[in-house]
């Protein structure tokens, strides 16, 4: 059966999938490393089996609405659930980190409210999205920004965006 994907309400993509799959419905809920719990891989959104009983599920406890193409829920390709279920160990999906940057290194904020800061890289949020270190007055505070937003600074002055 293909999956469609549905959105769920603010934060309860787990109380959403919960009350699918006790309706019969099979759900996929990629998890990932965020800080010091896990989060959803895709906030919002959860995988779901629920192509002719579509209507049943749109009204499940938690589920905000069901993706549509032209009338129809959409599909999502069963290779983009395998390689994400690929990426998996332990229950969480392992992001790939951004090319170039390690936990600690120094990086500048290209763009934004921080242009020009410097901050420390502390991981990926996202695919496309990072967390780094920045001191604001007087305190280091975990922020997550766009990944092409900041760049390495390295030693010799050069820098290699991310």
């Amino acid at each position: 059966m293909p999956w469609n994907v549905a959105q769920t309400e603010p934060r309860k993509e787990q109380y959403a999938a919960l009350w699918l799959n006790r309706s019969g419905f099979q759900t996929y809920l990629p998890m990932h490393q965020a800080s010091f719990r896990a989060a959803p891989l895709f906030p919002g959104y959860l995988m779901v089996q629920a192509c002719t009983f579509w209507a049943e599920a749109r009204w499940s406890p938690g589920v905000a609405g069901i993706l549509m193409s032209a009338g129809c829920p959409a599909r999502l390709p069963d290779e983009a659930v395998d390689r994400t279920r690929q990426q998996e160990r332990n229950g969480l999906v392992i992001l790939p980190p951004a090319p170039g940057l390690h936990v600690g290194d120094r990086v500048r904020i290209r763009h934004g409210a921080f242009a020009g800061h410097l901050a420390i890289f502390q991981g990926m949020a996202t695919q496309e999205r990072v967390h780094v270190l920045l001191r604001l007055l007087g305190q280091q505070v975990k922020v997550c920004l766009r990944s092409g937003e900041v760049e390495a600074v390295t030693v010799a002055g050069k820098r290699k965006s991310v």
